[in-house]
């Protein structure tokens, strides 16, 4: 990120420093949330901002979040506080407990305007700043510091600290005066609104965009649908909320109006509520679809049964209701975008490999519940592999699953020269294929209630089946990982983090030498799960629990480790209320 478009002083010395007061909270009421329910920011911000973050400056919250991990991964993350805090408060001349804290409110908001809303222009009419063009647009910051006892603010904003290059300048937009930076490193603009808000940004015509957002009332407040979705999550102390503008993140990520996914522009919000618990971290979120929207959900909330089908030592787990839909989604969403997997492509590698249709002959019948697991192999076992992955699929037609399957079998056997042979696991019916010297690769079959399934890898088979001697749902490190709502579920997903790294991280197959993973980060976290939950055709709810190891008492910040030649960016002085 570019220097001179970081608005990480002000973020920095309220959010990430943090400070006193309560967290915010948001009142339940019949009529919907009015202004003091919303986001800092929500009446402030316009409407086609791309991004926004709440963060609670509750010290008692960043403290509780400071005790997660293990001692290297607190350590870590202290030290980048204490970083932050000389780079980029103290070597500007400021004290958060001293010039900040006084008056700040209970929580701060940053926001982002996309790049190709912000590029260089010409100064507005009565207006002193001087634009300076870029050949490449940058992204615009803003961020709202709500502003809790004016009398104590007034006390800092009256005193401003000198820059230490340039000079600021001042100027009225509708009545609003608004300080902004001449000849500095850095370009920023501040505004006071009715003494409650000081607004900082690194643009002037963002500023003026906030402004007159504030006066007409057109507001992310009033996007359709955004108080009404933020009801569904709401959470009595949040540490952090989110909000993202799928229209005009879509629009960014295509790189123009006209190149957009027009699946994604039917949406108009994402929305999250971040809370601290004692064992982690809880999001719930909330997606919904813009008001004219021809794009409806097909609710379908049955993903109940897969935790039962499987042992309780289960290392990962997805579920979902409908594969063949969601499939069908996936297709459309993938229509015309650089995606990792193109369903076209791999429709035809699929015929390619086996002559056969992937939508027609698979996914036609796959109209259940189905789950993906990885399962580790039982201890002592003669498997070259640590664990096995295993497919269960609900079939909504048995005949005609019975018959693609079969032809697979044939297609393994005489293309590809597996070993195919029907086989036996508890006196029940399975298919393995195998080749010499490794054995049996993939084993299918059948569960009760029509449900087929395919393993891969280490033999695991017979620990699901018939049944599983215990479940992973009657398991008590899954109920306490996978949240209970929404409910009823579209999908739900399960992960020990912790297991499964020292399952994989084996010597004939260190995991470092695949993914960047590091073992303190892996042994900072237990566990983490996901519950989906379609609430009606143009609604989706989410609700996510990252389960954490509990490290020591968080201590005083340790002394930062920032080196004297690094330039750091001026901290804007603050407009007069």
């Amino acid at each position: 990120m570019q220097k001179k478009s970081s608005l990480v002083p002000i973020l920095g010395t309220i959010a990430l420093l943090a400070g006193g007061g309560a967290a915010a909270y948001w009142v339940y009421t019949q009529r919907g949330p009015g202004a003091s329910d919303l986001p800092v920011g929500a009446t402030v911000l316009p409407q086609d901002v791309l991004l926004t973050m709440t963060i609670s400056t509750d010290e008692a919250q960043w403290k509780a979040l400071r005790s997660f991990g293990t001692p290297k991964t607190q350590a870590a993350f202290d030290q980048s506080l204490s970083n932050l805090k000389a780079t980029l408060l103290q070597t500007n001349g400021y004290n958060y407990d001293t010039d900040i804290k006084p008056w700040v409110g209970k929580e701060v908001t940053i926001a982002f305007l996309p790049p190709a809303q912000t590029p260089a222009t010409a100064p507005s009419p009565n207006s002193n700043f001087q634009a300076t063009p870029s050949p490449t647009p940058e992204q615009t910051q803003i961020i709202v510091l709500p502003i809790a006892k004016p009398a104590e603010a007034e006390k800092l904003l009256k005193n401003p600290k000198p820059l230490k290059q340039g000079k600021w300048t001042t100027r009225i937009y509708q009545g609003v005066q608004i300080q902004e930076t001449e000849g500095a490193e850095s370009n920023y603009s501040a505004s006071v609104l009715d003494n409650k808000f000081l607004v900082v940004t690194t643009n002037a015509k963002a500023t003026e965009s906030v402004i007159n957002a504030y006066k007409s009332g057109k507001s992310i407040a009033q996007t359709p649908g955004y108080g009404k979705a933020l009801e569904q999550i709401r959470d009595s102390k949040p540490f952090g909320q989110l909000y993202v503008n799928i229209p005009v993140a879509a629009t960014l990520a295509a790189g123009s109006s006209e190149g957009a996914n027009q699946v994604l522009q039917q949406n108009q919000g994402l929305a999250a509520t971040i809370a601290l618990e004692p064992e982690g971290i809880r999001m719930k979120g909330v997606s919904w679809l813009r008001a004219d929207s021809a794009q409806k959900h097909i609710v379908e909330n049955n993903a109940k049964t897969m935790p039962n089908r499987l042992p309780a030592e289960t290392l990962m787990m997805a579920s979902g209701s409908n594969l063949n839909q969601l499939w069908q989604q996936y297709v459309q969403t993938a229509s015309g975008q650089a995606v990792p997997l193109d369903p076209n492509r791999l429709l035809e590698g699929f015929r390619t490999a086996t002559g056969l249709e992937l939508d027609k002959d698979i996914l036609a019948w796959m109209r259940g519940e189905f789950s993906l697991a990885l399962l580790p192999a039982k201890p002592g076992a003669s498997s070259t592999f640590p664990a096995g992955l295993v497919v269960m699929v609900e079939a909504s037609d048995r005949a005609t699953a019975d018959k693609a399957l079969t032809q697979l079998d044939q297609v393994m056997k005489d293309r590809y020269r597996f070993n195919v042979e029907s086989a036996t696991i508890a006196e029940k019916p399975v298919v393995n294929w195998s080749i010499p010297l490794v054995g049996t690769l993939v084993t299918r079959g059948w569960l009760e209630g029509n449900v087929t399934f395919l393993s891969l890898g280490a033999p695991i088979t017979e620990t699901f089946l018939p049944k599983p001697a215990s479940t992973l749902g009657a398991n008590d490190l899954f109920q306490k990982a996978v949240p209970t709502q929404p409910n009823p579920s579209s999908g739900r997903f399960f992960l020990n983090v912790d297991q499964t790294y020292t399952t994989l991280n084996t010597t004939n197959l260190p995991l470092s030498r695949i993914l960047p993973v590091d073992e303190d980060a892996a042994r900072a976290v237990q566990t983490i799960g996901l519950t989906t939950g379609i609430v009606n055709d143009r609604t989706v709810r989410y609700e996510l629990l990252v389960r954490l190891s509990k490290g020591n008492p968080p201590g005083p910040l340790p002394s930062p480790q920032v080196s004297p030649a690094s330039p750091s960016p001026d901290v804007p002085t603050l407009p007069s209320p």
